[in-house]
Protein backbone atom coordinates (compact mmCIF):
# COMPACT_ATOMS: atom_id res chain seq x y z
CA UNK A 1 0.00 0.00 0.00
CA UNK A 2 1.05 3.46 -0.47
CA UNK A 3 2.09 5.79 2.36
CA UNK A 4 0.63 9.21 2.48
CA UNK A 5 3.13 10.21 4.86
CA UNK A 6 6.17 9.11 4.66
CA UNK A 7 8.42 7.61 8.07
CA UNK A 8 11.13 10.24 7.26
CA UNK A 9 8.37 13.28 7.58
CA UNK A 10 7.10 11.43 10.51
CA UNK A 11 10.65 11.51 12.75
CA UNK A 12 11.44 14.28 11.63
CA UNK A 13 8.17 15.50 12.81
CA UNK A 14 7.40 18.07 15.96
CA UNK A 15 5.11 15.84 16.85
CA UNK A 16 7.00 12.94 16.90
CA UNK A 17 9.86 14.62 19.00
CA UNK A 18 7.18 15.98 21.48
CA UNK A 19 5.47 12.53 22.15
CA UNK A 20 9.04 10.71 21.96
CA UNK A 21 10.36 13.10 25.12
CA UNK A 22 6.99 12.08 27.44
CA UNK A 23 7.63 10.47 30.00
CA UNK A 24 6.15 6.98 30.34
CA UNK A 25 4.58 5.14 33.09
CA UNK A 26 7.32 2.49 32.20
CA UNK A 27 9.83 5.61 32.73
CA UNK A 28 8.30 6.29 36.12
CA UNK A 29 8.62 2.34 37.12
CA UNK A 30 12.30 2.56 35.52
CA UNK A 31 13.40 4.84 37.79
CA UNK A 32 11.83 3.26 40.41
CA UNK A 33 14.06 0.56 39.77
CA UNK A 34 11.58 -2.08 38.65
CA UNK A 35 12.41 -5.89 37.26
CA UNK A 36 11.95 -6.14 33.70
CA UNK A 37 8.70 -8.68 34.99
CA UNK A 38 7.08 -5.82 36.53
CA UNK A 39 7.51 -3.65 33.28
CA UNK A 40 6.09 -5.85 30.50
CA UNK A 41 2.94 -5.78 33.38
CA UNK A 42 2.93 -2.38 33.70
CA UNK A 43 2.74 -2.09 29.43
CA UNK A 44 -0.03 -4.73 29.46
CA UNK A 45 -3.32 -4.22 28.49
CA UNK A 46 -5.74 -2.26 30.96
CA UNK A 47 -8.24 -5.07 29.78
CA UNK A 48 -5.54 -7.88 30.12
CA UNK A 49 -4.36 -6.26 33.13
CA UNK A 50 -7.22 -5.96 35.05
CA UNK A 51 -8.56 -9.26 34.58
CA UNK A 52 -5.08 -10.73 35.23
CA UNK A 53 -5.21 -8.46 38.59
CA UNK A 54 -8.64 -9.99 39.68
CA UNK A 55 -8.06 -13.48 39.25
CA UNK A 56 -4.47 -13.03 41.44
CA UNK A 57 -6.53 -11.46 44.34
CA UNK A 58 -9.20 -14.13 44.46
CA UNK A 59 -6.71 -16.71 44.52
CA UNK A 60 -3.95 -14.62 46.61
CA UNK A 61 -6.92 -13.89 49.40
CA UNK A 62 -8.72 -17.35 48.88
CA UNK A 63 -12.41 -14.95 47.88
CA UNK A 64 -15.31 -17.07 46.03
CA UNK A 65 -16.45 -16.34 42.09
CA UNK A 66 -18.46 -13.86 41.83
CA UNK A 67 -22.60 -13.87 41.36
CA UNK A 68 -23.03 -11.69 38.77
CA UNK A 69 -21.12 -8.95 36.27
CA UNK A 70 -21.44 -6.32 39.09
CA UNK A 71 -18.79 -7.50 41.07
CA UNK A 72 -15.33 -9.55 41.20
CA UNK A 73 -15.13 -11.60 44.50
CA UNK A 74 -17.15 -12.59 47.45
CA UNK A 75 -15.85 -12.67 50.87
CA UNK A 76 -18.46 -14.39 53.83
CA UNK A 77 -20.78 -13.80 51.55
CA UNK A 78 -19.72 -9.72 50.82
CA UNK A 79 -19.53 -8.69 47.28
CA UNK A 80 -16.04 -6.88 46.43
CA UNK A 81 -14.88 -4.76 43.28
CA UNK A 82 -11.72 -5.27 42.79
CA UNK A 83 -9.49 -2.61 41.13
CA UNK A 84 -5.94 -3.13 39.93
CA UNK A 85 -4.15 -0.29 38.73
CA UNK A 86 -0.69 1.65 37.69
CA UNK A 87 1.23 4.04 38.52
CA UNK A 88 1.12 6.63 35.88
CA UNK A 89 4.16 8.92 34.65
CA UNK A 90 3.89 11.07 37.42
CA UNK A 91 3.71 8.45 39.80
CA UNK A 92 -0.16 8.71 40.89
CA UNK A 93 -2.80 6.58 40.67
CA UNK A 94 -6.53 6.09 40.48
CA UNK A 95 -9.37 3.45 40.26
CA UNK A 96 -11.80 4.15 37.37
CA UNK A 97 -15.14 2.83 36.27
CA UNK A 98 -16.31 2.32 39.26
CA UNK A 99 -20.52 2.37 39.61
CA UNK A 100 -22.29 3.52 42.19
CA UNK A 101 -25.16 1.68 41.46
CA UNK A 102 -23.40 -1.72 40.87
CA UNK A 103 -23.72 -4.61 43.48
CA UNK A 104 -20.37 -4.44 46.07
CA UNK A 105 -19.95 -3.74 49.36
CA UNK A 106 -16.20 -3.32 49.12
CA UNK A 107 -13.22 -2.12 47.00
CA UNK A 108 -10.09 -4.39 47.09
CA UNK A 109 -7.29 -1.83 45.30
CA UNK A 110 -4.42 -3.81 44.32
CA UNK A 111 -1.79 -1.46 43.31
CA UNK A 112 1.31 -2.59 40.82
CA UNK A 113 4.25 -1.47 42.69
CA UNK A 114 7.97 -1.83 41.53
CA UNK A 115 8.83 -4.60 43.29
CA UNK A 116 4.89 -6.25 43.43
CA UNK A 117 1.60 -5.73 44.47
CA UNK A 118 0.54 -3.00 47.76
CA UNK A 119 -3.08 -4.32 48.46
CA UNK A 120 -5.82 -2.08 50.26
CA UNK A 121 -9.75 -2.52 51.12
CA UNK A 122 -12.01 0.02 51.90
CA UNK A 123 -15.95 -0.03 52.01
CA UNK A 124 -17.83 1.16 48.93
CA UNK A 125 -20.41 3.49 52.04
CA UNK A 126 -17.20 5.61 52.79
CA UNK A 127 -15.60 5.85 49.47
CA UNK A 128 -18.80 7.35 47.90
CA UNK A 129 -18.68 10.45 48.98
CA UNK A 130 -15.24 11.05 47.31
CA UNK A 131 -16.46 8.88 43.82
CA UNK A 132 -15.46 11.85 41.24
CA UNK A 133 -17.36 11.45 37.96
CA UNK A 134 -15.09 9.96 35.34
CA UNK A 135 -15.52 11.53 31.56
CA UNK A 136 -17.69 8.46 29.65
CA UNK A 137 -18.03 5.32 31.93
CA UNK A 138 -18.72 5.30 35.64
CA UNK A 139 -16.91 7.33 38.85
CA UNK A 140 -13.36 7.77 39.67
CA UNK A 141 -11.56 7.24 42.95
CA UNK A 142 -8.16 9.57 43.88
CA UNK A 143 -5.13 8.62 45.12
CA UNK A 144 -5.38 10.87 47.86
CA UNK A 145 -8.87 9.47 48.68
CA UNK A 146 -7.88 5.64 48.53
CA UNK A 147 -5.00 6.24 51.16
CA UNK A 148 -7.49 8.11 53.57
CA UNK A 149 -10.17 5.66 53.22
CA UNK A 150 -7.88 2.46 53.25
CA UNK A 151 -6.86 -0.14 54.86
CA UNK A 152 -3.69 -2.11 53.62
CA UNK A 153 -4.18 -6.28 53.94
CA UNK A 154 -1.65 -8.76 53.50
CA UNK A 155 -3.40 -12.06 54.00
CA UNK A 156 -6.82 -13.83 53.38
CA UNK A 157 -7.41 -13.28 57.44
CA UNK A 158 -7.11 -9.61 56.91
CA UNK A 159 -9.75 -9.28 54.27
CA UNK A 160 -12.31 -11.28 56.14
CA UNK A 161 -11.60 -9.47 59.65
CA UNK A 162 -12.42 -6.06 57.73
CA UNK A 163 -15.59 -7.06 56.45
CA UNK A 164 -16.73 -8.21 59.57
CA UNK A 165 -15.70 -5.19 60.66
CA UNK A 166 -17.53 -3.06 58.23
CA UNK A 167 -20.05 -4.80 56.72
CA UNK A 168 -23.42 -3.75 57.11
CA UNK A 169 -26.56 -5.34 58.12
CA UNK A 170 -28.06 -6.85 55.36
CA UNK A 171 -31.34 -4.83 55.98
CA UNK A 172 -29.63 -1.38 55.52
CA UNK A 173 -28.19 -2.47 52.20
CA UNK A 174 -31.51 -1.43 50.11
Amino acid sequence: MQTTIDEQTIFNSQEYTDMKNKRSARDHYIQLGASDDILKLVTTNNKTFGTFGERLVRNFFDLGMPENSQHDAICIGRKIEVKSPRYGRDGTYFVEHLKKEHDFEFILINLLTENGFSTMIMSKRNALPYFRLQKGEGYILHQKDIEKLSTVIRSPIDVKNFIKKYRAKSWLLN
